[in-house]
């Protein structure tokens, strides 16, 4: 056996120069035929040379098999299972079996990096099993501080932002961790206040556009940058003021209805049910009052509707001029509806009379006329099949625009809202199909019902949900991430059909489970650009309203975990909300 030792430092020039090497033969076709693969041993790591940003592992060719010899090496990741596909490998003659040490240079500290050796032969390709080490947090002792430049505004600064420029000089001989700007309206500021990180941290000359500002206000902003060694910042700091403007989501929307579902009852003690009704009078012309079967309880009985947290909720509104959707007053699924309704055996005479109860008490409790629009009827269907609820009884009817038969539950309901609020605008609403093809099977059908509906005179807005939720690919590239097109397509269609169409739903956000650390400030940034994208392609797209889902982070019971909102479980405003504020900015013009 004979060992060799090899040193692999990951600069810039090395890499180029493995890439060139890597090009020679691993893509190159192999003929197979009956002779056996290479031989792999185990690879190891001698546990004294990991350090910060290297390891020295050993890697053993036993054999190379009974077919011509083509190349080896070692590849490695922080994924698993690393390939030859990868730009982390290095090609080593091992012309004979051995073993053979590598010293990879240039790794991240404290991270879990694994690691296989490969070997090829005319017969095909072998890894060997994995191994996996981390490295070691760096010691500040071996660096310097970072060295920053001092802050420069590009530009006049606008109502909500101002991009500002700068260099990160050195990263002081270590691991850069956050780079960026420190922003108050005090002097000073320091990571203590509102900060603007650069990701990925880096070297170079850089700019960032700051958000979450006040109009007519002055700030101050200094370069930081951050290693193991510590924080340091600019000698210089820049001070800017913002130019005046309403800087609320009503104030810049022009015709648009913008606004939220309220998920608290008004009165409820507390600091965040404090914040959020300061948030619908601050930034709402609409908002969403869940009255659903199941909604705060508030159906007990036939006879029994509790309906006075809505309705003191409408009348809090109706004082600061906002408008008011009681969301809804039947839906499809069962999951809405309690027990003792499911429970109960009705005949189609008792279903009937109890299905014009139901609107006519929630209707008149809530306040009647007080209430702008009703949305009637909600997920009816099911991938274009309608869902079977206890409505389903009373039967169905031809559809007068060619699709299945329609449940008569659902125009029953509309005729019934129509009688007990002459005044109301009445919506149908569907679940989320907005960034699906457009031949989703619910989009298609859904369509069909709303024009049944409007040849009977009964209803001519649609809500539609917009709960995207992102796999890592689509949420890092947010501007491309699929489903844009279809917005737009779906709601030119209902435009170009006569309908107004309110987007009722609306939260973006990656796929989290409840375990997932809260997102970073490079996630916010990419929630917030998500945002953004949304914001241009419904509005360019014609659509006439949208409500955002409830009013902070962790408030409703649907994705409680998730980072989905406007506002964080403190209910103070993210990224997100910024990225709204700026383009109803730029969309919907103030004169001054």
């Amino acid at each position: 056996m004979k060992t060799k030792t090899f040193l692999l430092g990951l600069s810039a020039v090395f890499l180029s120069s493995l890439a060139l090497l890597s090009c020679s033969d691993d893509e190159n076709k192999i003929e197979n035929g009956d002779k056996a693969t290479p031989n792999l041993g185990a690879v190891t790591v001698d546990e004294l040379s990991i350090t910060h940003n290297a390891a020295t592992v050993t890697a053993e060719l036993i054999d190379w098999g009974e077919a011509e010899p083509n190349s080896a090496g070692i590849c490695w990741a922080t994924t698993t299972n690393p390939t030859v596909q990868q730009q982390t490998k290095v090609k080593i003659d091992m012309s004979e079996p051995g073993t053979y040490e590598y010293n990879i240079e240039g790794l991240l500290p404290e991270t879990k990096y694994y690691v296989r050796s490969f070997a090829r032969n005319a017969r095909g390709l072998v890894y060997s099993e994995q191994l996996e080490f981390e490295t070691k947090p760096e010691s500040p002792d071996m660096m310097d501080y970072v060295k920053v430049g001092n802050p420069v505004l590009i530009g006049q600064p606008g109502k909500v932002n101002a991009n500002i420029g700068s260099e990160i000089i050195s990263d002081g001989g270590g691991t850069l961790k956050r780079v960026g700007f420190v922003v108050s309206d005090h002097t000073q500021p320091t990571v203590g206040d509102k900060v603007y990180e650069l990701s990925p941290a880096k070297t170079g000359k850089f700019e960032l556009s700051i958000s979450s500002l006040l109009s007519s206000t002055t700030y101050y902003v200094r370069t930081f940058g951050e290693n193991a060694k510590g924080v340091v910042y600019s000698d210089d700091e820049l001070s800017f003021t913002t130019q005046e403007a309403d800087m609320s989501l009503k104030g810049n929307c022009g015709n648009l209805l913008i606004g939220g579902t309220v998920e608290v009852p008004l009165g409820t003690p507390g600091d965040l049910n404090d914040k959020a009704e300061k948030i619908i009078e601050r930034e709402y012309n609409v908002v969403q009052i869940p009255c659903y079967p199941i909604a705060w309880n508030s159906w007990s009985a036939l006879e029994d509707m509790n309906l006075d947290a809505q309705s003191q909720y409408v009348d809090w509104c109706k004082v600061r001029n906002i408008k008011v959707i009681g969301h809804f007053l039947l839906a499809g699924p069962q999951s809405y509806y309690p027990e003792w309704f499911l429970n109960k055996t009705w005949s189609t005479t008792e279903l009937e009379a109890a299905l014009e109860n139901r609107i006519k008490t929630v209707i008149e409790k809530m306040g009647a006329d007080k209430v702008d629009m009703w949305t009637v009827v909600n997920e009816s269907m099911d991938k274009g099949v309608y869902e079977t609820c206890k409505w389903s009884a009373l039967g169905t009817e031809p559809s007068l625009a060619g699709g299945k038969d329609v449940p008569v539950y659902i125009t029953k309901a509309f005729e019934y809202a129509k009688k007990y609020a002459p005044n109301a605008e009445l919506i149908l609403s569907e679940r989320n199909f907005l960034m699906s093809m457009q031949t989703d099977k619910n989009a298609v059908e859904f369509k069909k019902l709303a024009q049944h509906l409007k040849a009977k005179g009964l209803c001519t807005t649609v809500g539609v949900q917009l709960h995207q939720v992102q796999a890592k690919a689509g949420f890092e590239n947010p501007e491309t991430m699929a489903g844009w097109p279809q917005l737009a397509t779906h709601v030119k269609w209902f435009k170009d059909n006569g309908f107004k169409i309110i987007i009722n739903e609306v939260s973006i956000s990656k796929t989290k489970t409840q375990s997932d650390p809260p997102f970073t400030a490079a996630e916010l940034d990419l929630q917030k650009r998500a945002y953004v994208k949304f914001m241009q392609t419904a509005i360019d797209a014609g659509v006439d309203g949208m409500l955002f889902w409830g009013l902070g982070d962790g408030y409703n019971t649907y994705r409680q975990w998730d980072e989905c909102t406007l506002y964080d479980h403190n209910r103070d405003r993210k990224p997100a909300f910024d990225g709204v504020l700026e383009v109803l900015m730029q969309k919907f013009p103030t004169t001054e």
